[in-house]
């Protein structure tokens, strides 16, 4: 029989089977002794069963595996051996909302280095984990779209054939949902869930199919801004803070970066990035959580443009963007960047970013570059830059083109 080894991730300790080992007469299959755990990515099971491989052969008893409930969970426990987690992160929203769930696989992959980490979000959102090392795969679909679709078929087929061990979901989950997630036959299923004060009455049943159910506050997290995910946090990482996330720019991004400052007579590090101009595109990569604040007139950033001490930069969505800031401000300097990476690689070199509440918030929070942004109210800038030290949130009267340049100067 092969030899195993124990590796030390984290504070527990998973058993390892080698990837190349001959095939044994008997597997340790491992698994949870109850559902309700703390530390719920972390936990292995201290129970065992001893599996006659041969004798089952073609007739695998579930009984002989107490927490499991199909045969998908036993290939998943023999193969991995609980020394590879493989977890599956459903992330609602869009690029915003996924901005926001970076700091949760920052602090999972640190705790486990090993795991093999994929995401299911939707189209554009997955373009923003091009930004994240961490992430192995991006299966692209529409999480909160109705799961009887030709193509959430069609995706369970793919999330079936990867064996996760765990599905972490950052959508509170009604009962359809719950049920979706529950055929992708994994073990142990964690995150956020609706009940009759957030969903249908119905949903009331989706904590059922959970091993971990997490209640948000909200049954739209993405109003929570930058704790949106902090409670799904604590029960995947009891005692663990979020840590500091630093987003990698793609090496084409920067290169294309580089390319329109230089096109632009641009210096590195000294212009302004103006971000939030209106827009109904997509593209425009605002927060769903204040739709309220998600750009600012033209009139306020022709103001801005005035009042600034550094030459500024329009990243716009799409065209017809583009050609509306040109007509307002004569002069300006205007680029599209409609696609995180791209926006990523503008905050990167700027030196200083202006914005509505859009993606450049959390991008320029992330790369450390100072911001200033415009908001709706006081409460809902507090709640979407409480995260980042060098971004200073501008409300009320002060919600401006000249309130930002003062904020910035």
């Amino acid at each position: 029989m092969a030899s195993t080894s124990k590796t030390a991730v984290g504070s527990r300790a998973f058993v390892a089977t080698p990837r190349n080992a001959p095939c044994a007469k008997k597997v340790q299959a491992t698994h949870k002794a109850t559902p309700k755990r703390g530390a719920v990515l972390r936990a292995v099971a201290e129970d065992t069963t001893e599996v006659d491989v041969d004798a089952a052969k073609g007739y695998i008893k579930t009984e002989d595996f107490p927490a499991m409930s199909n045969i998908e969970s036993y290939a998943e426990d023999t193969s991995v051996g609980g020394s590879e987690q493989r977890i599956l992160f459903v992330v609602p929203g869009g690029v915003g909302e996924a901005l926001h769930f970076l700091p949760i696989i920052e602090t999972v992959a640190k705790d486990l280095p090993n795991a093999a980490l994929d995401i299911v979000a939707a189209p554009r959102a997955c373009t923003t984990f091009e930004l994240c090392p961490y992430v192995r795969n991006t299966h692209p679909f529409d999480v909160e779209g109705s799961p009887l679709s030709d193509e959430a078929t069609d995706v369970l087929g793919i999330l079936k054939g990867d064996y996760y061990t765990s599905v972490v979901s950052a959508l509170p989950a009604g009962l359809n949902q719950a049920v979706y997630y529950w055929l992708a036959s994994s073990t142990n299923l964690v995150g956020y869930v609706k009940d009759q004060k957030t969903g249908y009455a119905l949903d009331a049943f989706a904590k059922f199919f959970f091993n971990a159910p997490v209640f948000p506050e909200t049954g739209d997290v993405s109003t929570l801004g930058c704790s949106a995910y902090d409670k799904l946090l604590e029960t995947l990482m009891p005692g663990y803070e979020k840590e500091a996330v630093k987003v990698g720019v793609p090496p084409a991004a920067a290169t294309w970066a580089e390319g329109v400052c230089a096109e632009l007579g641009l210096a590195a590090g000294q212009f302004v990035l103006a971000h939030g101009v209106p827009s109904d595109s997509a593209a425009a990569m605002s927060m769903a959580g204040d739709t309220a604040g998600s750009s600012l007139p033209l009139e306020s950033w022709a103001e801005f443009a005035a009042s600034s001490s550094m030459p500024v930069l329009f990243a716009t969505p799409r065209e017809d963007a583009s050609a509306a800031v040109a007509e307002a401000i004569p002069g300006a300097k205007v680029v599209i960047a409609n696609n995180p990476s791209k926006l990523a690689a503008l905050v990167s070199a700027a030196g200083k970013v202006a914005s509505a509440n859009t993606a450049a918030v959390p991008l320029a929070g992330y790369l450390s570059t100072p911001a200033a942004a415009a908001f709706s109210s006081y409460e809902t800038g507090v709640t979407f830059t409480s995260a980042y030290t060098n971004v200073t949130a501008v409300s009320g009267a002060d919600a401006t083109g000249k309130g930002l340049a003062d904020a910035l100067n």
